[in-house]
């Protein structure tokens, strides 16, 4: 039963994903969500909006139903939604080609290990039968919690050293533990700091998708816009790994000196990229910032392999 309770939550993600997956951008729109902005970046044709935008109504349509719809069993409705999911990413197939849709897959991975972590944490707090008061000072512990983590980790006038950093660090989760000490046991602490730690990393089996990477190989960019690219992402990665390796800098001036790098980097993508490409890759950079230090290969994050780039340039 339990089995079925995860993979249900995991469908529940998956459908979330491949909703907002459908929609298609408004043309207008400043500060795209992620997926719009990648849409604007493959210049979809008028047909193609279309096509989507029918899928998506019908996809909507589907699940609306299957809301409302009583099943025999657990597994029955786990059933019905996925077949709705399979038909949807093929109506996608229909419209996307391969590239675009391992760009959409990978976002889809992104985002399912917080919906996912949402729907255990629910199905949790229900087995532990906690009343409507105990349920609201759980939320508001840990709303406190991500503002304090929130004003550490933003703090811009902090000059404090690691082990200090480290120290407020333990004194937010001490403060954590206190609050939550008022409602749940011992044992139930300890429960939800395990659950802090999971990590969901997509479908089981499967590796996480570099995001980065694919919506660069979807482009199909030329062998020139490559290796300019290469080369700036190298730099970038050159740099921060000496910054990183200053010991003698403070904490504030080695955060300007990667926030000046960060900023050149932005800046020669400009000279590279169109500017919906490059809105497309700003939109995902929260997520997936350039590794510190120099990558495998001579390959950088967010870059087509050797071989990939070289089969778009021999077609």
């Amino acid at each position: 039963m339990k089995g079925w309770m995860l993979a249900a939550g995991a469908t529940v993600a998956l459908v979330a994903s491949l909703t907002a997956s459908a929609a298609v951008p408004d043309q207008k729109t400043e500060r795209l969500p992620a997926r719009q902005a990648i849409y604007q970046s493959w210049s979809l044709s008028d047909q193609q909006q279309e096509q989507l935008t029918s899928a998506n109504k019908v996809f909507h349509e589907r699940m609306t139903t299957l809301k409302d719809q009583s099943f025999d069993s657990a597994r029955a409705r786990h059933q019905a939604i996925k077949e709705a999911v399979q038909t949807h990413r093929q109506a996608l197939s229909e419209v996307l080609d391969d590239e675009q849709l391992k760009v959409l897959e990978g976002l889809d991975q992104r985002a399912a290990p917080m919906r996912a972590r949402g729907e255990l944490m629910a199905a949790l707090l229900d087995s532990w039968q906690l009343d409507d008061t105990q349920r609201q000072a759980i939320h508001d512990a840990r709303q406190q919690m991500r503002q304090d983590l929130g004003a550490l980790r933003h703090d811009k006038s902090a000059t404090d050293s690691r082990e200090e950093r480290r120290q407020n660090m333990e004194k937010i989760r001490e403060e954590q533990q206190a609050r939550l000490s008022r409602v749940l046991s011992a044992e139930q602490i300890r429960v939800l700091e395990m659950m802090r730690h999971v990590e969901l990393r997509g479908p089981k089996g499967k590796p996480p998708i570099d995001v980065r990477r694919a919506l660069v190989e979807s482009w199909h960019l030329d062998a020139s816009q490559l290796d300019a690219m290469q080369s700036a992402t190298m730099e970038l990665h050159q740099k921060m790994a000496q910054l990183h390796d200053k010991d003698a800098l403070e904490h504030r001036e080695r955060r300007q000196q990667m926030e000046g790098a960060k900023k050149a980097f932005h800046q020669s993508l400009e000279s590279i990229l169109s500017p919906t490409q490059l809105a497309a890759l700003d939109s995902i950079s929260t997520h997936d910032r350039p590794k510190m230090g120099p990558q495998p290969h001579g390959e950088g994050k967010g870059m087509p392999s050797r071989d990939k780039a070289s089969a778009h340039r021999d077609h």
